[in-house]
């Protein structure tokens, strides 16, 4: 049976799961991993959540002229994140992006379009103007902190 759920979601949620591998492919590929210090972390919600998660250094992940402007991101179980500050900002990271993946799951094949383009905007404008205080305050980010309990 838990076979059989596994196929249907993985049918439900198939965009998202191709655009994520590809995404995590390429993060993979171009930029340089975190160090170990935090694997433990990462390795635990892999298997208590079933995603895959990939973290790389914000030196790393700056050092790219023409990728430093893709933020930490997650489509269907593939997540991408970017070790910035400190432990506790980097699970709540993890923490939002897994609210992303709830969202996946809920949303199908409808969570790019809807989803992905309201995200991939709010991310735009705050790069744009440089002022990030709302980023979190509206749709989809509220929602996604909303499913995991962040309260920022």
């Amino acid at each position: 049976m838990k076979k059989f759920l596994n196929i249907i979601l993985l049918i439900w949620q198939a965009p998202q799961y191709l655009a994520g591998y590809a995404s995590s492919r390429a993060w993979k590929t171009w930029f340089e991993k975190i160090d170990n210090s935090v694997l433990s972390f990462v390795q635990k919600t892999e298997k208590e959540r079933d995603v895959k998660i990939y973290v790389v250094t914000k030196e790393s992940h700056d050092s790219r002229p023409l990728l430093r402007h893709i933020a930490s991101h997650s489509s269907g179980k593939y997540i991408c994140v970017v070790f910035e500050k400190d432990q506790k900002t980097f699970e709540t990271c993890i923490a939002h992006e897994l609210g992303h993946a709830s969202q996946s799951k809920d949303w199908g094949w409808l969570y790019l379009p809807v989803i992905g383009t309201a995200s991939v905007c709010r991310n735009i404008r705050c790069q744009i103007t440089g002022d990030w205080s709302n980023y979190f305050k509206g749709f989809p980010e509220n929602d996604a902190d909303r499913r995991m309990g962040i309260v920022r």
